[in-house]
């Protein structure tokens, strides 16, 4: 069956240019028991899936799914992590979904992390981590936010020339009142990725009539690149198909 293949091949499946599409298609068509172990399976490799060019877009799908058990397992993985996340291209991305999406505790113990490491003012230096902290700056409230704003008016003689935080310095970024999460997914502040990256994202949905079955998935994980374009197209032609399930 398709969605215990996927869920058994997770990893493999996730790290490939189409698979990690597999996998948020696999996860949006399950139901019940299936999609929970797929969830699950993913979500226990979320640390590692989060530095991949391809992985950290199934975390990131996970996360807006708001699942309790999910976000719970992939907390406790990212604990720890968030400032070494915050510095890579593709764990960067996560780390901002995380402030989008945690509630106000989980954020807040999120941007704790990020003012409690030594020479902060690195992070706002950081060519990925300085947009982890714009998007910080956006999303927080309250006393968190004020104890950001501090810990970036402190660091300014000596970052604000820096070309990757300029916009952080920006007067209208650091004054104005926190936007939503879901002003912030509408209006990111930087784009995901390249052009191509974000062609991965929404392929060629067209798929040959053909037969529909969890070996597609499984060669897909073993074969590499073999045929993987067309794995991807069957994989969706599979889950469209009427009574299929």
């Amino acid at each position: 069956f398709i969605f215990v293949a996927a869920a058994k091949y997770c990893i493999d499946v996730a790290i490939h240019q189409h698979g990690c599409c597999v996998l948020q298609r696999c996860i949006s068509h399950s139901i019940g028991e299936h999609r929970e172990n797929l969830v699950a399976e993913i979500s226990a490799n979320g640390l590692l899936l989060s530095q991949d060019a391809y992985g950290n877009y199934v975390i990131q799908f996970i996360l807006e799914l708001r699942i309790p058990s999910a976000t719970s397992n992939l907390i406790s993985q990212f604990e720890g992590n968030y400032v070494h996340l915050s510095k890579q291209k593709f764990g960067s991305h996560v780390v901002e979904k995380c402030l989008m999406v945690f509630n106000d505790e989980c954020q807040s113990r999120l941007i704790h992390e990020l003012l409690s490491v030594p020479q902060f003012e690195r992070l706002l230096q950081d060519p990925h981590a300085n947009y982890v902290v714009q998007t910080a700056l956006r999303v927080s409230e309250g006393p968190i936010h004020n104890a950001l704003v501090e810990a970036i008016e402190s660091h300014k003689a000596i970052s604000r020339n820096s070309p990757y935080s300029k916009r952080i310095f920006s007067q209208k970024l650091l004054k104005n009142q926190s936007l939503s999460s879901q002003d912030c997914i509408k209006y990111p502040p930087r784009a995901q990725q390249s052009k191509e990256d974000k062609e991965i994202l929404l392929p060629d949905l067209a798929a040959d009539t053909v037969q529909y079955n969890a070996e597609y998935v499984t060669a897909l994980s073993h074969r590499g690149g073999y045929c993987a374009c067309k794995v991807y197209s069957y994989v969706e032609g599979w889950l469209h198909m009427p009574d299929t399930h």
